[in-house]
């Protein structure tokens, strides 16, 4: 299962709290349950902020850290370390509703306008991933968890203490106008304030730009007493936090720690058990575990999104499309899983109907690279070079490589038929592009 599940891609980043940026590492995780909670959590949030959903994006961060950060590009970065230590639900919907405070606050934009070298971060291919997953290729194994890639810098990370404050307001104010009780933004900083007393001599640089965890605390605990809501407050679920948590610390940790921590039969400890057999190469029992998961909960699209990505490490093609439309059928909001299920039909000659799965994602998306790079390949398959190089033009001017975008171009000016006039616009279109690109 090792081609399945950790095609993780470490990337450089500048995450430095000094004037002189230095190179360390982030490390992206694409899964698509975590990003589909995030953004459930998140939707009403938004909605009270009067921020389009569609505009922020969320992305998981391999780290200990207990943090989180926004990008001026509405790129929320949640560390896995927050979501392990989390509690409950409504801790990370606290933090969820800060960062939301950020860019309504407009931060990002002020820090911005304070920075002379300020690098604004990327985020190559949006929620899809930067496509460092098998080219495509779902006979190598479309893995659940891919790598990305982000370019942030200092500034990111530090506002001012005043921002944070003005953050943490409009975070409380929006729980409350959506009915959420405040309590897990309180519960998020007594967690900071416990990494600010360990780290009391050298502390990490986010905690050096936030006010004292004590005061938030204090501040935090006075806005929850003073709570009055004429109904019970809606309750985030929690049952999502923990599914997310068992599969993380399956995919971090060994088989072993994974069983002894989870050895029950509950739908929890199967789901990390299923992902611990399956990394350890024992498909059969991970499938034989999956199939009770979804006896018990049938209408849950991840584990059939699990069982499909089982079978592609068997190289069982049918049987993982008949599980990827499976899960797409249960949420046809979710643009991996439908990306996912795109691959696997092309990889497994069901070019037409994969070429219609993808055509609707790039209308959806616009112009996302990875979706572009399946058209090309699609194409390619079926023996259609211009169409597929003129994908794979428009895909290689999304990641701004004009080099390679003019070789796709110019095989497919050779390929293309002088009669398709459609194609021939299209051609003449990303010329242009590249001209004023440049």
């Amino acid at each position: 299962m090792n081609k399945l599940i950790f095609l993780l891609s470490t990337f450089c980043a500048l995450l430095s709290s000094d004037a002189q940026a230095q190179q360390r590492q982030l490390s992206l995780i694409v899964d698509t349950e975590t990003t589909n909670w995030f953004k459930t959590l998140a939707e009403p949030l938004l909605e009270k902020a009067n921020l389009d959903k569609d505009t922020v994006n969320f992305h998981l961060v391999k780290g200990k850290q207990v943090n989180a950060f926004v990008t001026p590009s509405k790129d929320i970065f949640i560390y896995t370390g927050l979501l392990m230590r989390a509690e409950t639900a409504e801790e990370v919907q606290g933090v969820i509703a800060h960062e939301i405070g950020h860019i309504q606050g407009h931060h990002t934009l002020k820090s911005m306008q304070n920075s002379k070298e300020f690098l604004i971060p990327t985020v190559i291919g949006s929620l899809l991933g930067a496509g460092a997953l098998a080219a495509g290729n779902a006979q190598a194994g479309t893995a659940l968890l891919i790598g990305g890639q982000a370019l942030t810098q200092s500034n990111v990370l530090h506002f001012s203490r005043s921002q944070e404050r003005q953050a943490d307001q409009i975070a409380t104010k929006l729980l409350h106008n959506t009915n959420h009780s405040a309590q897990g933004l309180l519960s998020f900083f007594e967690k900071m304030r416990s990494d600010q007393l360990l780290y009391s001599r050298t502390p990490p640089p986010y905690l050096l730009t936030h006010p004292l965890s004590s005061e938030r605390v204090n501040s935090a605990r006075n806005v929850v007493k003073n709570e009055t809501f004429l109904e019970k407050p809606q309750q985030a679920s929690n049952k999502e936090l923990h599914m997310i948590q068992a599969k993380l610390f399956a995919f971090t940790n060994g088989y072993g720690t994974t069983l002894r921590k989870y050895p029950d039969d509950d739908p929890t400890s199967l789901y990390a058990q299923a992902i611990a057999y399956g990394l350890q190469g024992q498909t059969k029992t991970s499938l034989a575990l999956v199939s009770q998961l979804i006896k018990m909960e049938p209408q849950n699209p991840f584990y059939h999104e699990l069982k499909a990505q089982l079978y592609l490490d068997t190289t069982d093609v049918e049987q993982s499309i008949e599980s990827f439309a499976k899960a797409v059928e249960l949420a046809p909001h979710i643009p991996l899983l439908r990306l996912q299920y795109a691959e696997t039909l092309s990889s497994g000659g069901k070019y037409d109907i994969a070429l219609a799965q993808l055509n609707r994602l790039n209308e959806d998306l616009r112009e996302n690279p990875r979706v572009l790079r399946g058209i090309g390949l699609t194409y390619g398959r079926m023996g259609h070079i211009g169409q597929s190089h003129l994908a794979l033009a428009e895909e290689a001017i999304m990641r701004h490589n004009s080099k390679n975008a003019k070789l796709h171009l110019e095989i497919a000016k050779q390929n293309i038929d002088k009669n398709d006039k459609k194609s021939q616009q299209q051609l003449k279109n990303l010329t242009n592009r590249i001209k004023n690109d440049e």
